[in-house]
């Protein structure tokens, strides 16, 4: 049972290796575009606008039902 549970252990931390490997990190002038709730669009201006100050362009579109 020690063997199974260290196999188990030692094949969760390769394959999480593995997978963590295959990432790339997006470039600050990479932008991150999305669109969803009007509700929700207050907050995420405000967070634009402090990730702008990192080089961090965000275009987000409100598109609910009470969008114009």
């Amino acid at each position: 049972m020690k063997n199974f549970a260290r196999l188990a252990i030692a094949s969760a931390l390769a394959s999480s290796l593995v997978v963590s490997t295959n990432f790339t990190a997006a470039s600050a002038s990479d932008p991150v575009d999305g669109a969803g709730s009007t509700w929700s669009q207050i907050a995420v201006d405000q967070w634009r606008a402090d990730v702008a100050r990192q080089g961090l362009v965000v275009n987000y579109q409100g598109v609910g039902s009470t969008a114009t």
